[in-house]
């Protein structure tokens, strides 16, 4: 008699993150003990590293109990064994469970399982509040952790990253709204990338256990809804000059918004244009990135 299944902490997976307190093992039908006490172990390199015992079994359902927690060690690899003849047909005593086998390994890193922009999955991007990169596993952000913002390959901003966890399922976030509005635009013309760095967050239980680099690219579908002079909007370059520490962009439709970042992705200044053209003043002379109309460069203040 063999298991249809053997979950570690409900799910059949093959990596552990931290370790365990139950496992589960399913068979096709109801089934009883087949000997006065069953010990599961956990074995690494042919050695016992963790003996449990059967906590429960309700129908063809058994639990096994590791009381102090299963601590798996980063990288390494792990045999779940139970004894032939640990278990039987609960209406035939002659037909017993064959030795029970559940290889996994413990995970070097935390993968992201998923990004989502925004609140919903609808491959739509242009626009949201908030990105969130999703793992299988619980984890927490350590302090000055950032999710990076490119435009155009231009590192336009950094982003406080956030996280939560619930039961096995880990999040970091952060919300990217705009400082004019509650979402932030993703610009047609612009390709973006939200980028979590890696050691970004750890497992809940293990800050060695951290994040692999994880990122999303897409190309921004956000266009104003204002009327726009097709000749101008589609100029491969905006028309910006600096005198001193004035900034001044020309060519705009009328309200179009225009950003200035610093080469850290912080935020300058915003303005709207009036009459096709704004007037910045900047803080200091140096280099910045300038955002308008679907549009990402570089401008150099000397």
């Amino acid at each position: 008699m063999k298991p249809v299944r053997i979950l570690i902490e409900q799910q059949e997976r093959q990596v552990v993150y931290y370790g365990f307190r139950f496992a589960r093992v399913d068979f096709d039908r109801a089934v009883l003990l087949a000997q006065k006490e069953v010990r599961p172990v956990v074995m690494c390199d042919g050695e016992t590293v963790s003996v449990g015992e059967v906590s429960d079994i309700t129908d063809n359902e058994v639990t096994l109990y590791f009381g102090d927690m299963f601590v798996a060690t980063k990288g390494k690899s792990y045999r779940l064994v139970i004894e032939a003849g640990a278990f039987r047909d609960k209406d035939n005593a002659d037909c017993v469970s064959d030795e029970i086998v559940k290889d996994f390994k413990a995970a070097e890193a935390i993968p992201c399982s998923h990004i989502q922009v925004g609140n919903n999955d609808d491959g739509e991007y242009d626009k949201a509040s908030r990105i969130g990169f999703y793992f299988g596993t619980e984890v927490m952000a350590f302090d000055g952790a950032e999710i990076l913002c490119y435009a155009n390959g231009v590192l336009e901003t950094r982003y406080k990253a956030y996280s939560s966890w619930d039961w096995d399922i880990g999040l970091a976030y952060a919300n990217i709204d705009d400082a004019t509005s509650a979402t932030k635009k993703f610009y047609k013309g612009i390709h973006y990338e939200f980028v979590l760095p890696k050691g970004s967050v750890h497992h809940i239980y293990d800050k060695e256990l951290v994040n692999n680099e994880a990122r999303i690219e897409f190309d921004g579908e956000y266009e104003d809804a204002t009327a726009i002079n097709a000749a101008e909007h589609n100029k491969d370059e905006l028309e910006a000059d600096c005198v001193g520490n004035t900034l001044m962009v020309r060519g705009l439709v009328k309200s179009t918004e225009v950003a200035v970042f610093d080469m850290e992705g912080r935020t300058v200044a915003r303005k709207m244009a009036t009459d096709g053209s704004a007037t910045i003043d900047l803080p200091a002379k140096g280099v910045y990135i300038l955002r308008a109309d679907g549009k990402a460069e570089k401008v150099m203040c000397r």
